[in-house]
């Protein structure tokens, strides 16, 4: 019981992420933000099936297509650390976390952060 909810939270934070990127994506790329929040393949594969089912998403010949974003806020928070970005493992001093409804993920470089957010 409590794993599923940890996986709903972490699909649902993985989902939002991918609804704040570009109107297209790589698999890979969605597969990038979608592992910065979990490694687990059950919230990999929930996110995208959930966002088709949402019409958030559609997924054609190994593109991703953004097709509405969730009206939601988010901030994005700076703040000097050492850490390595969650999304591409670049050792990074100046850390970007994205903060939606309390929930932080992160950390993230400068040109991740902005791949994520556009």
């Amino acid at each position: 019981m409590i794993k599923e909810k940890v996986i709903q939270e972490k699909v649902e934070l993985a989902l939002r992420l991918l609804s704040l990127a570009e109107h297209e994506l790589s698999v890979g790329e969605a597969m990038d933000i979608i592992r910065s929040v979990s490694k687990l393949s059950e919230v990999a594969s929930q996110t995208l099936a959930l966002g088709e089912n949402r019409g958030i998403i559609k997924r054609e010949n190994n593109r991703i297509f953004i097709l509405t974003r969730e009206p939601f806020s988010f901030n994005i928070v700076k703040r000097e650390c050492s850490a390595n970005c969650k999304r591409c493992g670049k050792r990074i001093k100046i850390c970007h976390f994205v903060v939606i409804e309390g929930q932080e993920s992160g950390p993230y470089g400068s040109k991740c952060i902005k791949f994520i957010s556009k």
